[in-house]
């Protein structure tokens, strides 16, 4: 018997939120282990993406006042998790790169990514596809329902 349109739909939400409160779990033991409040670690995850950002590009980011970046900023430097460095062509700017200690993946985290891309590399070609198109769509909703919505600047 076939399961009913609106079944899927809400067992699809169910396994998003069990998926979401996983990786909140995760996230929140990764923090403990660093020693960083959330705001650090979003700032962490976008230098990781970026790999030097300005200040100013960073607060943007992350919805943030100058006087709340520099906060944010002070503490990474202090772990040696982020440098500041004059900007190459314009010395008034300045640049935020990887410090010394700048975190890797603990162990525990790089296992269960082992374990996600494993998962996924069994699965065929047609629903490996199936799965990158309905997290591309995902994605997609989710920044359009954030760009609706007002900024604002949280500290």
């Amino acid at each position: 018997m076939e399961t009913p349109p609106d079944a899927r739909s809400s067992k699809v939400l169910r396994l998003m939120e069990q998926f979401q409160e996983a990786y909140i779990d995760a996230e929140a033991g990764y923090r403990k282990e660093l020693g960083l409040n959330e705001t650090d670690l979003r700032a962490l995850r976008a230098l990781g993406i970026n790999e030097q950002l300005s200040p100013g590009q960073l607060a943007e980011r992350l919805s943030l006042t100058s006087a709340s970046i520099t906060a944010v900023l002070d503490r990474l430097a202090t772990h040696g998790y982020i440098r500041r460095e004059a900007h190459s062509h314009d010395r008034r700017k300045t640049l935020i790169r990887h410090g010394e200690n700048f975190p890797g993946i603990p162990q525990q985290t790089a296992m269960r990514l082992r374990n996600i891309y494993r998962a996924y590399r069994e699965l065929g070609e047609t629903e490996q596809q199936t799965i990158l198109g309905f997290l591309t769509q995902l994605c997609k909703v989710l920044d359009s329902a954030a760009e609706k919505q007002p900024r604002s600047n949280k500290s």
